[in-house]
Formats: C-alpha cells, sequence, structure tokens
C-alpha cells in the first residue's frame, strides 16, 4: 500500500499531476493507494501512512511575479523552508513510516538537512518544476521504470546562513542596491572557498546502478595567450528627450487597468529628490571602459578556447540500465572552481 500526500499546486490542466499517475500505477499493480491532499489534516494522514509499505510525501517551495501571496510569501520566496506546511508534513509522516519518500517540486534549494538525516527518510526526489509529464515521470523514477540520472544545478546547505548572503524581499522606499562585492564566488564556488561543507554539493546525483570511471586522459592544447580585452566604448546614444522626473511616468489620471498586465507607467512610492536617488552612473552616457572578458558578440573569443581535452572510459557495473553524466571541475589561480563542459560518447 502507498500513501501520498499531494502538495502540487499546479493549476494548469494540461499537467499531469503526480497523484495521477500514481494512483493509475496502484491500480495496474493491484496495490492499495490512498491519497490526502490536505497538509494539515494530521489525523487522515495518520489513519493513512499507518501500516503503509511506503508514505510519498510531496512538498514545494515555488515562486512567482507579485501575482499570488502563499504562506506570507509575496510572489518570491522569504526564507529557504517549504511551503504549506511541507517541512512539519514530512517530519510527522517519517515519525510513523519507516520508508518515507520525499518529492520536492522547488525552484531553488530549500533546507533538507532534517529530513536528510532521519532514518525514517529512505529518499530525496528533487523533482525541479512540473511540467506536462511531470506526474509519468516521477512515477517511473519512483518505480524504477527509468533510472534517475540528474545531477544538482546548485548547492544544497544546511542552512540559510551558509550561503553567505540572505534573502532580498522587503521593499522600501529606498530601493535596495546590489554590488556583487562576492564576484565570482557564489553557489559552490563560495561553498568551497569557505570551506562549507554543504548537505548535498552542487553535481550531487544518485542512480539505481553504479558508474565505475577508468583510463583517464588529459590532453593539452596549445592556445595562444589570453589577451583581456582593452579600450572603451562608444558614448551612449541618446533618442528624444530623457525625463527624469518619475511623476511624469505615472499612471494617468482615471486609467482603467487590466489584471495582470504589465504598463510601462509608474505605481506606488516613487523616487525622490529625482537624479539624487539614482545609482551613481546609471545615467552617464559617456564611454565606459570595455570589459576584459568582453569586446565581441559572446565575450572575448580567447574565453572559449580549449585549454585541455580530458577524456575517461564510463563503465556501467551495476544490474540496472542507466545513463551517466560525466562532470569536470577546475581551478587555477586565475580561474577559481570554473565548471569545465562535458560531452558524452
Amino acid at each position: 500500500m502507498f500513501s501520498s500526500f499531494n502538495t502540487y499546486s499546479g493549476t494548469d490542466n494540461s499537467k499531469l499531476a503526480p497523484v495521477t499517475s500514481l494512483k493509475a500505477q496502484a491500480a495496474n499493480d493491484g496495490t492499495k493507494f490512498t491519497n490526502v491532499s490536505d497538509n494539515y489534516d494530521f489525523a487522515a494522514v495518520a489513519a493513512a501512512v499507518t501500516g503503509a509499505e511506503a508514505a510519498i510525501v510531496f512538498a514545494n517551495a515555488d515562486s512567482g511575479e507579485d501575482y499570488i501571496t502563499v504562506d506570507g510569501n509575496q510572489g518570491d520566496r522569504n526564507n529557504l523552508t517549504l511551503w504549506g506546511n511541507g517541512d512539519a508534513l514530512i517530519a510527522y509522516v517519517a515519525s510513523l513510516n519507516p520508508n518515507t519518500i520525499v518529492v520536492l517540486h522547488t525552484v531553488g534549494a530549500v533546507i533538507v538537512e532534517d529530513m536528510k538525516n532521519n532514518p525514517n527518510v529512505t529518499a530525496i526526489l528533487w523533482a525541479g518544476l512540473p511540467g506536462q509529464e511531470s506526474g509519468n515521470a516521477i512515477t517511473d523514477v519512483l518505480y524504477g521504470v527509468v533510472n534517475p540520472q540528474a545531477k544538482s544545478v546548485f548547492t544544497w546547505g544546511k542552512n540559510r546562513a551558509d550561503w553567505g548572503v540572505d534573502v532580498m524581499y522587503t521593499v522600501t522606499e529606498d530601493p535596495p542596491q546590489l554590488d556583487f562585492t562576492e564576484g565570482v564566488f557564489i553557489d559552490y564556488r563560495h561553498f568551497d572557498a569557505a570551506n562549507i561543507e554543504p548537505s548535498y554539493e552542487f553535481g550531487f546525483g544518485l542512480s539505481y546502478t553504479i558508474f565505475a570511471y577508468s583510463d583517464l586522459n588529459i590532453q593539452k592544447s596549445y592556445a595562444a595567450p589570453y589577451v583581456p580585452t582593452k579600450g572603451w566604448t562608444s558614448p551612449a546614444p541618446t533618442f528624444g528627450h530623457i525625463d527624469y522626473n518619475p511623476a511624469n511616468a505615472q499612471f494617468p489620471k482615471g486609467w482603467n487597468k487590466v489584471p495582470f498586465y504589465v504598463y510601462p507607467y509608474l505605481e506606488g512610492p516613487l523616487l525622490t529628490g529625482q537624479n539624487s536617488d539614482l545609482p551613481p552612473h546609471s545615467t552617464d552616457s559617456d564611454p565606459q571602459p570595455l570589459l576584459p572578458a568582453g569586446g565581441a558578440p559572446g565575450g572575448n573569443s580567447g574565453l572559449y578556447d580549449v585549454l585541455y581535452t580530458v577524456s575517461a572510459k564510463v563503465t556501467n557495473t551495476g544490474h540496472v540500465q542507466g545513463t551517466e553524466i560525466p562532470q569536470l571541475v577546475s581551478s587555477s589561480s586565475s580561474i577559481p572552481y570554473s565548471l569545465v563542459s562535458t560531452r558524452q560518447c
């Protein structure tokens, strides 16, 4: 018997919800399937999960464009926890069922340390954002019809402070300015540089089979020395008259807005003092120095020179057919922690 706790929040009827596909799979197998769609009805949850062979808990943490508020999250996320009582639900189910499987629909990393270290949580499946075949895809992975092969595209920290930055969601009369003083040290580069152990590292991904790497071969390509781009841009052109008075960009009086339509007008608190509140040089049309990595479409052509060709033999030593996605991460004194593109032959 499988118990499912479904927090699928999609409203597009073209998407197949996981609960629909799981229910069909159970009917095909002749097994009992129970679904509880209320994340706060713990009495129904307890009745469904007790004695079940497995309990599958779905939870999500979404984001939007300020058109909906969920759990106090106005549009985008305010935190790295799950929505809809998801964290408490997972902990409760795991306290009752020793084979609890967690499926996460999130737009990025959330804190999973408690569920990861819970002995009754036997699997965590990050399913990204649900698409049209989300239900069938998740069911195929859970039932072993297909072998999971994806790798995490970001780092999962153990707590909110691990990232070295914080979530910015408060809108004030003084618009926040981001200086990006961290440079290239974001995500896995930040974790490595600060020697922070994550819950799951960038590129982490498990499989139902085992792959062995052998015959590593590294060949150096003698590319020309990298020459940083130098010089200046052309002056920024000006078309017509630029009005820097934000009051002149407000909605016309009596304007009837169409809901959810994006208009080229301002509303809400306006900048005061006109140019004085704008970021420095934001209205500067003078020539600007070219970036060392720029200067051409796609950037400096030297950035695309092949420096090394790395090859290896990848062998499936397990008993399940599957695909491995190799990754190579390199570092040097001038290019720290760079993901090198890979391809499978």
